[in-house]
């Protein structure tokens, strides 16, 4: 897989990555209250820029930074071998899994995660 992610990279420059999960809303006996996390170890600014966005799009969603977890190399890969690796903007998109078991929500996300990543590269243009 690295060297098919290498080979896109190379062949399609890019301005920005972003990797998307799920997480369970409790894990290992601890509540996690977020709805979302946005996870990054450099590139703030676009964590940020995502997080405004979705939050002036849906206000009732209670996003945070760098939760559930944060990122580390010994158990994320994506985005410090291939965003922070190559100076990129990134961000990992945690969405707690309970917004996303029907077609509606994963709908809802799609629609909340596009225009924010859509002015984010306009405004890296």
């Amino acid at each position: 897989m690295n060297d098919a992610i290498n080979a896109m990279l190379a062949a399609h420059p890019r301005k920005a990555v972003f990797s998307i999960h799920s997480y369970t809303r409790q894990f290992q006996g601890q509540e996690r209250p977020w709805d979302a996390g946005f996870l990054t170890r450099r590139d703030t600014a676009t964590a940020h820029h995502l997080m405004d966005a979705i939050t002036r799009a849906a206000p009732n969603l209670k996003l945070a930074l760098n939760e559930p977890y944060q990122i580390d190399d010994a158990s994320d890969w994506f985005i410090p071998r291939y965003a922070e690796a190559r100076s990129l903007r990134h961000t990992l998109v945690e969405i707690c899994n309970d917004h996303l078991r029907d077609h509606g929500g994963i709908t809802r996300w799609a629609n909340l995660l596009t225009p924010a990543i859509r002015t984010l590269l306009e405004k890296a243009a």
